[in-house]
């Protein structure tokens, strides 16, 4: 059962950006030092590497270091903003602590099943905003990340969420779906989630539950 419905950024999702932010007091360094792909800023902490290539007109995956990913560091990619139309197979080669990927405003035509390779254990938040992504996309994007805990999809004009229904997604805990253009007909493709507590909805066809 669901335990909670939202039209503002869910409370898990934000508790654990919170949580990366204060884990470590982060300094940013030059991609000199540490091999940061460019055109990319990267932020070390305390076990946590944040790569923030957003807005820089990106059209494929950085070529990321494995210098870069020692096994005690986890990975937080953001690639927001960019113009990435294609998960390939070798899209996370070298970035298997990856637990973060931001997807958002860019516009993603393919994937690949396997694009995050050794890394799709590791993934607990997938953010896709505003990507255009089609059921059938966001079936093989997700469909190995089955540790995956927050899932954002909204924005993308979907009109139903039954492929949703066989995904293997035991836990996931919250499902952004806000922005679409979903009938409350489709609600019930979410109740095979068995940790999800929280899910937002706003801004579809749904006038009320």
């Amino acid at each position: 059962q669901i335990g909670q419905t939202t039209a503002a950024m869910s409370l898990p999702y934000a508790i654990k950006v919170l949580t990366v932010f204060l884990a470590a007091t982060l300094s940013q360094v030059s991609a000199k030092a540490y091999d940061c792909p460019q055109p990319c800023n990267c932020y070390f902490g305390f076990q946590r590497v944040i790569l923030s290539c957003t807005n820089k007109s990106l059209t494929e995956f950085p070529e990321f270091q494995a210098a870069e990913n020692p096994d005690t560091t986890k990975i937080l990619l953001s690639l927001d903003g960019n113009r990435i139309s294609a998960l390939n197979n070798d899209s996370l080669d070298n970035l298997t602590r990856v637990v973060s990927v931001d997807l958002d405003e860019n516009s993603i035509t393919s994937a690949e099943q396997s694009w995050a390779g050794s890394a799709s254990d590791n993934i607990e938040v997938l953010k896709l905003s505003n990507t255009g992504v089609t059921e059938g996309i966001i079936t093989t994007i997700v469909s190995e990340l089955t540790n995956l805990e927050i899932l954002d999809i909204s924005k993308n004009k979907l009109t139903s969420l039954v492929f949703l229904s066989s995904l293997n997604l035991p836990m996931l805990q919250s499902l952004l779906i806000n922005g679409n253009r979903l009938p409350i007909q489709t609600l019930d493709a979410v109740s095979n989630f068995p940790s999800l507590n929280t899910l937002v909805l706003s801004n579809n066809s749904i006038q009320h539950i």
